[in-house]
């Protein structure tokens, strides 16, 4: 989905992102075999936070096919079951902190961090049906 590609390059790549995730979940779901007693792995597939903050409203933005991305995995993750973890809105309003943004689009060590902390309150809660303690793991880690 490069910015300076046609829209047409755009679409194509949509599709190709939606069967390349289809068959790469499939593929992990066969090798996981049947969970023991409803305890298997857990795949978590998440969307891509915008450093830039583009408008994902305005139609043919850089933001906007970001969007379509995110839509794209969604979809793709909900429907083989995978957990999803919309790690973008713990990143919005808060790209310059989280990433080395304008000079690399990375997450930082606190952004690193969120992300970790976005992922396991989706799996604790998952599991658990509450959120409880979800800092645990993550109050020996260094600052940024």
């Amino acid at each position: 989905l490069r910015a300076e590609a046609r829209p047409e390059s755009r679409e194509a790549a949509l599709r190709g992102v939606a069967v390349n995730l289809r068959l790469v979940l499939a593929r992990l779901e066969a090798v996981a075999g049947e969970p023991a007693q409803g305890a298997g792995p857990t795949v978590v597939v998440t969307d891509y936070y915008d450093p830039t903050g583009t408008p994902s409203t305005e139609p043919g933005s850089d933001g906007w096919w970001l969007a379509r991305l995110d839509d794209t995995l969604e979809r793709e993750a909900r429907r083989a079951g995978a957990q999803w973890v919309d790690v973008a809105a713990t990143f919005r309003g808060r790209e310059r902190t989280l990433t080395k943004f304008p000079f690399d689009i990375h997450p930082s060590n606190a952004g690193h961090r969120a992300i970790a902390a976005a992922i396991w309150e989706a799996l604790v809660g998952a599991r658990s049906g509450t959120n409880d303690d979800l800092s645990a793991p993550f109050n020996a880690l260094p600052p940024s």
